[in-house]
């Protein structure tokens, strides 16, 4: 009788629980810990099933349909059990977007409002450029933070020399020019295109006095293999998995400049962020609370509208939003989609923002024809 199993009175003890405002998804979780045990000390030959005078529960095996990362339908076999508890998963927000976390991409209102606090330099400039390099390319933090003066200096030339008004900079494991050395996601390659305007002043930065300074105090020196950004210490507001395997190098010749090692991840980007957050507040009312990821996610969307305001077709608009992005999977690219069709219902989205707004630091589908 299945009742008097211990097993199945603890399902329902559970599940009694969650009529009395226990968390189901916990209780499922803890009944799943149950069954990975039974399923443990059989595998590991502890116990046998003839040991069982009547089995702890039924396996199940059931097929269930998702997307693989071309958006083709695929099957895949999951195992369950008859004590599993049901659970839905929790609502998704609609200002939210899952990409490698949840992510709000910021509204017309709220992008005005950052863009005037970069004129009332309310925050440092290298936050500023750090900003705007996200906004035109959907680069995450770590991407932003260890691009070196090299990719600066290589993309002006090449946009002087051919009279350019955007240049392609690769990111990742298999990058061209060096662009290994910038870090990305699990090491994926990731194609940055950013305009003019931004790189010239990228540039100027790269080659100001205030960053020769912080270069000749640094780790890397006064070599265009260093990082285009570095903290007021001369350290990288985001350490590079190069310099990691430099510094485990005796014979490295960049050790003539040590400093003290700091496994720095973005923290003092994100410390940066926050006091600029306050002060936009007291200026700006309608900018909302944001993290340096949900720029990425701005971008996705800006990008997104603009092909539509272009008439471009939703294939089109997927297959250029995950390339621009560097999503592995289509999925995650289709919840921009689906973000934009949903954002449609609640408000009136404005096209004619596009040239006013994002012209001087986001020429955002302008190479597309």
């Amino acid at each position: 009788n299945k009742s008097e199993r211990v097993t199945y009175v603890f399902r329902d003890t559970l599940q009694s629980f969650i009529v009395k405002g226990l968390n189901p998804q916990y209780a499922s979780n803890i009944i799943n810990a149950v069954v990975h045990f039974y399923r443990t000390i059989a595998e590991e030959d502890f116990i046998s099933e003839e040991d069982f005078k009547n089995l702890p529960f039924k396996t199940i095996h059931r097929f269930i349909k998702f997307l693989d990362a071309k958006g083709f339908g695929r099957f895949k076999t999951v195992t369950t059990s008859d004590i599993a508890i049901k659970h839905s998963k929790p609502h998704k927000r609609l200002d939210r977007i899952s990409d490698g976390g949840e992510l709000r991409p910021l509204r017309v209102e709220e992008q005005r409002g950052i863009l005037g606090g970069f004129d009332r330099q309310l925050c440092p400039y290298h936050l500023e450029l750090m900003m705007r390099i996200a906004l035109s390319t959907g680069a995450r933090i770590q991407t932003v933070c260890t691009i070196r003066v090299h990719h600066i200096r290589s993309a002006y030339r090449k946009i002087i020399s051919d009279n350019l008004s955007c240049i392609e900079i690769q990111a990742g494991n298999g990058a061209e020019n060096e662009g290994y050395l910038i870090n990305t996601k699990r090491g994926k390659l990731h194609r940055l295109l950013l305009p003019r305007k931004l790189i010239e002043d990228l540039y100027i930065y790269a080659t100001s006095d205030y960053h020769q300074s912080l270069m000749g105090r640094s780790y890397y020196g006064k070599d265009d293999l260093n990082y285009l950004f570095l903290t007021e210490t001369a350290s990288p507001f985001y350490i590079s998995k190069q310099e990691i395997q430099d510094r485990q190098n005796t014979d490295s010749h960049y050790s003539v400049n040590s400093a003290d090692f700091v496994q720095n991840k973005g923290d003092t980007v994100r410390m940066n962020l926050n006091t600029f957050r306050k002060k936009l507040k007291s200026e700006f009312p309608d900018v909302g609370y944001f993290k340096f990821h949900d720029l990425r996610a701005t971008f996705g969307m800006n990008l997104v509208r603009r092909l539509e305001s272009k008439g471009y077709k939703s294939a089109r608009i997927l297959s250029e939003v995950k390339s621009r992005m560097g999503h592995s999977s289509i999925a995650t690219t289709q919840e921009y989609l689906d973000f934009e069709q949903l954002g449609e219902r609640f408000e009136k989205v404005s096209v004619e923002f596009e040239s006013e707004l994002l012209s001087d630091y986001m020429p955002v589908g302008s190479d597309i024809q």
